[in-house]
């Protein structure tokens, strides 16, 4: 096969969810053609949603090493979010959103509208994701521009707009669109009517439904659908968090801090991980305080019933990504 073939095919198996053996193929794409910087990028990709994100680091700073790549830019920013990093990604973000600033191409709009959404500039974002949706037929610039209407106060808004695209779809992009739907009410809290949006089916739509349960007070159930997602996917940080979370409240919090620790060795930024085994530990006797992160980013005190309260209030989320902050903390207020 050449590298092209490997190529392809590894990005195939990354859509399916396949990711060790998305990593493989993408890793002999590299092996025979180094000088592709498109395949290093998918290779980061592979090694972040892995967790293992000082591979994903590394494949993507040398894919930047071969040419200017915002996408890349974008992708490792996100790496060294997940890390805990934050300060060094917003650098990163800033990169982006300047280098596409001449640009009117689609690609190039989206690009720097995440830029400026991941830079907590939700407002700003917004007239760019517009254009990016006014100039492309892609039906995931929609679901990026109800994101940032969220992030920016508004939810009708984005649940308006999730609506008119969901009604332009069939097949299996509507089911798709439907489940973003669902995601976006389970961050405002509407457990039921996400439930009634995340067809099983749908891509990451059982780790949400799992989510949706849990918060309606449907553990065992909650359980049953994220080991579900986790079966697809292994290396689901989010439905470990929710999982591991489930399993403290139904009392298990020695199976609840397994969960938790295989989330963290993903990604160390994981502060709703960081919390919730926090409590968990304190559930099996061990009494030690809240890691200094959580308390600054939650901006609680060191104290069991703060954290208990800002994981209530911050309803669906469990993201760890900077730009929900403005969205779950406003809940806390």
């Amino acid at each position: 096969m050449t590298p092209a073939n490997w190529l392809a095919k590894g990005e195939a198996l990354l859509d399916q969810d396949r990711i060790k053996a998305a990593t493989a193929c993408l890793r002999r794409a590299v092996r025979l053609n180094p000088g592709d910087a498109y395949a290093r990028q998918v290779l980061g990709e592979s090694y972040q949603r892995m967790g293992r994100l000082a591979d994903a680091e590394r494949a993507l700073r040398a894919a930047l090493a071969l040419g200017d790549n915002p996408q890349a830019r974008l992708w490792l920013g996100e790496t060294l979010e997940l890390d805990g990093r934050r300060e060094e990604a917003d650098v990163l973000y800033r990169e982006v959103e300047r280098s596409e600033r001449a640009s009117s191409e689609p690609g190039a709009l989206r690009r720097r509208a995440t830029a400026l959404l991941y830079l907590r500039e939700a407002r700003r974002s917004l007239p760019l994701f517009r254009r990016a949706v006014e100039a492309s037929n892609d039906w995931s610039a929609h679901g990026r521009l109800a994101e940032a209407l969220l992030c920016a106060g508004d939810a009708p808004a984005a649940l308006k707009l999730m609506g008119r695209t969901i009604g332009r779809l069939e097949g299996k992009p509507r089911a798709q669109a439907r489940a973003w739907r669902g995601l976006l009410r389970l961050w405002i809290g509407d457990y039921r009517g996400a439930l009634s949006d995340l067809d099983a089916r749908a891509r990451y739509a059982p780790c949400w439904r799992g989510a949706a349960l849990l918060k309606l007070g449907r553990a065992r159930e909650a359980v049953r659908e994220l080991n579900r997602s986790l079966t697809r996917d292994p290396w689901d940080r989010e439905a470990l968090t929710w999982r591991g979370e489930a399993r403290r409240i139904l009392g298990q919090p020695r199976l609840a801090i397994r969960d938790f620790d295989a989330a963290l060795r993903m990604g160390r930024g994981n502060f709703w991980a960081a919390a919730s085994r926090a409590l968990a530990q304190r559930a099996a006797g061990d009494r030690r305080g809240f890691p200094t992160e959580v308390r600054r980013i939650f901006r609680v005190a060191n104290s069991p019933d703060a954290v208990e309260a800002r994981l209530r209030s911050a309803r669906g989320v469990r993201r760890v990504e900077s730009y929900l902050f403005p969205v779950w903390r406003a809940f806390g207020r």
